[in-house]
C-alpha cells in the first residue's frame, strides 16, 4: 500500500506540498570510509555522500531562492517559474533571452556576442523541455515544484558558466535530462540499462514487455537518474529513480514503467537526498507488480552502489 500511495503522489505532484532536503555535493566523487560504503571493499565503486550545507529547515512557504546566491541560477529559476505560472509563454522567447543575457553579462564571463549566444541556447533548451512535457501554463505551483525549479536552474547555470569559460556549449544532454546512454565506464559484470529501453514504449497493464527490457531481467546493471523521495529524507533506504527533473518542474508525472523503485539493504548505510544525477549499480528485477488491482511497479533495483554523477 505504501508504494501505491507514493506512485499516486507522483501523479498529483502538482498538488503536493512538501519540502525535501537538498545538500551541496562535492565537485567530483569522493569515496567515503569503507564502513560508509554501499559496497564491500572488493567492489569497484564507492558511495559518495553529499556534504557541505546544513539541512534546509525552511517551511513550504519560505523562499526557495534563499538557498542560492548565484544570480544566474536565480534568473533561470524565475524564468522557469514564470513559464509554469503563465506570466510568460513560448512567444516571449526574445524577452526571456534578454533576461538571461543580462544575468550572464553581469557575471562578465565572455564578450557580448558569446553571452547572447549562451542565453539563446539556455532559453531554447528550457522551452524545448517545456514543449516536450506538454506543460500547461497558469495557476500556482507547489514547493516540490519550486525545489525542482531550483535544482534545474543550478545545473543550467553551472553548464552555461562552464561553456562560456571554455568557449563552447552543448545543452542537448545538460544533466537536467540524463542521456539515455551512460557516459561512465561500468565495472566488469555490469550492463547498461538505458532509459530509452526501459521507458521508451507505450505502457499497458498486463502487457508483454519488449524483448530489450526482458533481456535486462535479473542482470547486474548500471543506470543514471534523479532521486525522488518516498517519505525518507535522511539515511534513505528506499527511493524512486527517474530520468528527468523536468517532470517535477511541470507537474507531469512519469508513467509506471519510467520509474525505478530502488532499495538499499537494511544492513547497509542509507544515502541523503540530492538533486544532482546519480549512478546506481545493482540487481534489476523486471516485471509488473500489482497491489489491490493497481500496478505499483515494473522495475525494482537492489542497489549495490550509489555514486554522484558529475
Amino acid at each position: 500500500m505504501k508504494v501505491i500511495i507514493i506512485l499516486f503522489a507522483i501523479t498529483i505532484a502538482a498538488a503536493a506540498a512538501f519540502n525535501f532536503t537538498t545538500k551541496q555535493v562535492p565537485e567530483g566523487p569522493q569515496p567515503t570510509d569503507a564502513d560508509d560504503s554501499l559496497l564491500n571493499t572488493e567492489d569497484p565503486m564507492a558511495q559518495v555522500e553529499p556534504t557541505g550545507l546544513a539541512d534546509s529547515t525552511s517551511s513550504g512557504d519560505s523562499d526557495p531562492l534563499a538557498e542560492t546566491e548565484d544570480p544566474i541560477a536565480r534568473e533561470l529559476f524565475n524564468i522557469i517559474h514564470d513559464l509554469v505560472t503563465g506570466k510568460v509563454s513560448e512567444s516571449d522567447e526574445k524577452t526571456l533571452r534578454s533576461r538571461l543575457a543580462r544575468a550572464l553579462g553581469a557575471a562578465k564571463l565572455a564578450d557580448e556576442s558569446a553571452t547572447e549566444a549562451a542565453a539563446a541556447t539556455g532559453v531554447d533548451s528550457i522551452l524545448r523541455e517545456f514543449v516536450r512535457y506538454g506543460a500547461s501554463s497558469g495557476g500556482s505551483v507547489t514547493r516540490i515544484q519550486e525545489d525542482a525549479f531550483l535544482g534545474v536552474a543550478e545545473k543550467y547555470a553551472a553548464k552555461l558558466k562552464r561553456g562560456l569559460a571554455y568557449g563552447g556549449l552543448n545543452m542537448q544532454h545538460d544533466g537536467v535530462f540524463v542521456s539515455s546512454s551512460l557516459d561512465v565506464a561500468l565495472p566488469e559484470g555490469y550492463s547498461e540499462a538505458p532509459w530509452g529501453v526501459l521507458g521508451g514504449f507505450e505502457w499497458r497493464d498486463d502487457m508483454t514487455l519488449p524483448e530489450g527490457v526482458r533481456a535486462l531481467a535479473g542482470k547486474k546493471v548500471g543506470i543514471a537518474g534523479y532521486m525522488m523521495a518516498m517519505g525518507e529524507f535522511e539515511d534513505i533506504h528506499n527511493f524512486l529513480l527517474v530520468e528527468s527533473q523536468w517532470s517535477c518542474c511541470f507537474g507531469v508525472p512519469p508513467e509506471v514503467h519510467q520509474v525505478i523503485i530502488v532499495t538499499i539493504p537494511d544492513d547497509e548505510p542509507g544515502v541523503e537526498l540530492v538533486n544532482v544525477p546519480i549512478v546506481i549499480l545493482g540487481d534489476l528485477e523486471v516485471g509488473q507488480e500489482k497491489e489491490d488491482g493497481w500496478v505499483t511497479s515494473v522495475y525494482r533495483l537492489s542497489a549495490n552502489a550509489v555514486e554522484i554523477l558529475e
